[in-house]
């Protein structure tokens, strides 16, 4: 039977093959058709897969926001806990900072509000409703961060109206203790040797017609503070020289010299910071304030110098 032969030999090969488990090459073909079929009928949704990461990234937006709204209520009620009468103060340029960080919060919460009301025209129903909800919680939040801002101008406000009231103190005072002559001597300065603070009094303005009413420059320091020891006192004299000097000068500017013995003493720099900041306690407009730094190898102490500058 010669036509079986070749078929036997055939079925032998086949049985071989499969004790040793080997597949066939036109079964590996015809699965991989098989795959290649399944991935045409499953196509992907590219404009599904934008939104839900447009979604992910609007509510990770709305946290980041709702977080910096809690960090500067926090600021806020610090703020409002303090006594100034009890001699509790607060830091003008921080005060300016928390304002302007409250105004960049509420541009971001606009922006994040226009952008959901956006997203909304691109989305499916459930979607839409979820996106709903979003935009009602981000109108709070605006809403919110717009008291928050009220409220640091109130605080600004409360902080200035002290400020001005103290001031007005200081100048009674000086007033009632002042000799009865109009202009003091060019000359007169007070000393005040325990705590080595000297002082001068404010150049008298030229009243004449011709001649603007601008401070001079004075070659004389107004006022000289040597940090002889770690409580100086420096405060009330700094304030009744600067209220004499703003009710003459109302646009005044100051020059703050930080003189130090050593180069790497950063001690006066420091002191001259603290000085700058309560000048703008007192009324005096931040661009009309400047430092320096002098080298005095002679000096013990740091030292303070405050110029009046035209």
């Amino acid at each position: 039977m010669p036509i079986l032969r070749p078929l036997s030999l055939t079925f032998a090969f086949l049985a071989l093959m499969l004790s040793f488990n080997i597949q066939p090459s036109f079964a590996a073909e015809k699965l991989v058709i098989k795959s290649t079929v399944s991935a045409k009928d499953t196509p992907v949704d590219y404009k599904q897969t934008i939104i839900t990461r447009k979604l992910a990234q609007l509510k990770s937006d709305k946290e980041q926001i709702s977080n910096f709204y809690n960090e500067y209520n926090n600021k806020i009620k610090e703020v409002k806990a303090k006594d100034y009468a009890a001699g509790e103060s607060v830091n003008a340029d921080e005060l300016i900072a928390l304002s302007k960080d409250i105004a960049s919060n509420m541009a971001l919460a606009s922006y994040l509000l226009e952008d959901v009301r956006t997203t909304q025209r691109l989305v499916t129903a459930e979607q839409a409703l979820s996106l709903s909800e979003m935009e009602e919680e981000v109108t709070r939040l605006v809403a919110d961060i717009k008291q928050q801002e009220a409220d640091v101008k109130n605080e600004s406000q409360r902080y200035r109206d002290y400020m001005t009231a103290e001031r007005n103190k200081l100048e009674a005072v000086a007033n009632a203790s002042s000799p009865a002559s109009d202009e003091p001597k060019p000359e007169q300065s007070t000393t005040n040797a325990a705590q080595n603070i000297v002082w001068e009094e404010a150049p008298a303005p030229n009243t004449s017609d011709a001649a603007p009413l601008i401070a001079p420059h004075t070659a004389k320091p107004l006022m000289t503070i040597k940090f002889n020891r770690p409580d100086v006192n420096y405060e009330q004299p700094l304030n009744g020289v600067v209220a004499q000097v703003l009710k003459r000068y109302p646009d005044a500017s100051f020059e703050l010299v930080a003189m130090s013995n050593a180069m790497t003493d950063t001690r006066a720099l420091e002191k001259a910071q603290i000085i700058a900041t309560r000048l703008v306690s007192l009324g005096v407009v931040v661009d009309r304030i400047t430092q320096s730094f002098s080298y005095n190898p002679g000096s013990v102490n740091p030292e303070v110098h405050i110029f009046l500058k035209p």
